[in-house]
């Protein structure tokens, strides 16, 4: 008989990363200049980020006999996420 028990745990908290980079400044060149990867154009007292999520599961195993074996496999996971963030873009 085999018995393994798996279990996971994650918590993440913080600011989201801003991912509304123009084209112009970050792939091509740009008459304004190149925009920093690290620039956040969000509100950083207003944007935010928090992750909770785990996993709790099984696997067993139990041979019967030579010929019959048992197995049985069980997994839960539960994710919470809270993501509230604000952006800038050009209309025109």
């Amino acid at each position: 008989t085999m018995l393994t028990v798996l279990a996971t745990y994650l918590r993440d908290d913080g600011v989201p990363t801003n991912p509304f980079f123009p084209a112009a400044g970050t792939l091509i060149g740009s008459n304004f200049g190149k925009i920093d990867p690290s620039t956040n154009l969000g509100q950083p007292n207003y944007d935010k980020y928090e992750r909770t999520q785990f996993s709790l599961g099984y696997l067993l195993e139990h041979d019967i006999n030579d010929t019959w074996s048992f197995s049985q496999n069980l997994n839960y996971g539960s994710n919470e996420l809270y993501l509230r963030s604000s952006y800038a873009f050009s209309n025109n």
